[in-house]
């Protein structure tokens, strides 16, 4: 039973709330990842990733904060 358990340090990553931003962005990268299955093209996979960075971004930007 080779078995480790880790636990996050609150001070190191502070609490993010889920802002609306991040629920919107969420839901349109399933949204988009959805259609990219559905129908695939590079205009749908641009959408994603473009999401997912700016999603991505946002959490960085929060957890910088004083």
């Amino acid at each position: 039973m080779n078995r480790r358990l880790f636990r996050l340090k609150p001070e190191i990553y502070p609490k993010l709330a889920p802002e609306l931003s991040i629920v919107i962005g969420v839901l349109m990268a399933v949204a988009l990842a959805v259609g990219y299955l559905v129908r695939p093209s590079e205009l749908i996979a641009g959408m994603l990733a473009g999401v997912l960075l700016m999603m991505t971004v946002s959490v960085v930007a929060e957890t910088r904060k004083p």
